[in-house]
Formats: C-alpha cells, sequence, structure tokens
C-alpha cells in the first residue's frame, strides 16, 4: 500500500502540499507521533488535527469537530501511537489546509515553528489502497 506521511511543523500550515492528488479511496490513519520540547510538563494532553480533506469523513470527537484526535504523554519527548483508523475520503487535493488546535480549541498549541516552546513537530503516516493519482 502507498504511505502518506505528512509531517506538520507549524498550527496553521494553509498549503500543506504532497505529490500529487490522490483519488477519493478508503485512507488508514496507522500512526502519529507527538515531538514535544524538553518543556513537555507544560504541554496538553491531547491535540487536534484538522485536514481538510477529512472534515467531510464520518467521524467526530467530544467538541463535535470534525478533527483527529491526538494524545501525548507528557512525561516523555516524543509519543508514538500505533493506529488502525480508517476514513472514506474524498480526492485529496496537492495542497490543503492543516490546523493545529490544543486541548482548550486554541488554534496557538506552542509548536516551536510559530514562537512556541512546547510542540517541534506532529507526525502522520497514512496508507491508501490504491496509487492510482486522480
Amino acid at each position: 500500500m502507498p504511505i502518506l506521511h505528512l509531517k506538520i511543523t507549524k498550527a496553521s500550515e494553509l498549503d500543506m502540499s504532497i505529490y500529487s492528488e490522490i483519488k477519493a479511496q478508503k485512507v488508514i490513519l496507522r500512526s502519529y507521533q507527538i515531538k514535544l520540547t524538553t518543556n513537555k510538563t507544560s504541554a496538553q494532553s491531547h491535540y487536534y488535527v484538522e485536514l481538510d480533506w477529512l472534515k467531510h469523513c464520518s467521524m467526530s470527537n467530544l467538541q463535535n469537530h470534525s478533527r483527529l484526535t491526538l494524545f501525548a504523554d507528557t512525561e516523555k519527548l516524543q509519543t508514538i501511537e500505533f493506529c488502525n483508523w480508517t476514513f472514506h475520503c474524498p480526492r485529496i487535493p496537492r495542497t490543503f489546509p492543516c490546523l493545529v488546535y490544543d486541548a482548550s480549541g486554541s488554534n496557538n498549541p506552542g509548536f516551536v515553528a510559530d514562537g512556541g516552546n512546547l510542540i517541534e513537530s506532529i507526525d502522520l503516516v497514512f496508507d491508501y489502497e490504491r496509487t492510482q493519482r486522480a
């Protein structure tokens, strides 16, 4: 299966890009990694990631947003979670917005690239069924 790896380094990446768009199909989040800085004890216990192409998938969380909920172990510098979250996505465009929120819903979770001191990066690893491009 082809892999889609997204590395998020800012709270608002309005034009995250991939090599080419991907046709509508089943997409599976296999793992995520949250890298915290040494100031990890001030980090939130979870973060919300909003990918524009996931908005139309059937998912929700306690705040009733169409966002991925990712949990962080604040006792460690990095959290790696393996999961098999399946989404039936529409077409994934070549560029798309990606927003990250902290547990309180603020769009300023503390990325180093944004001038914060809590999060180095968040990595999302998806795979999908067909390599056919749109």
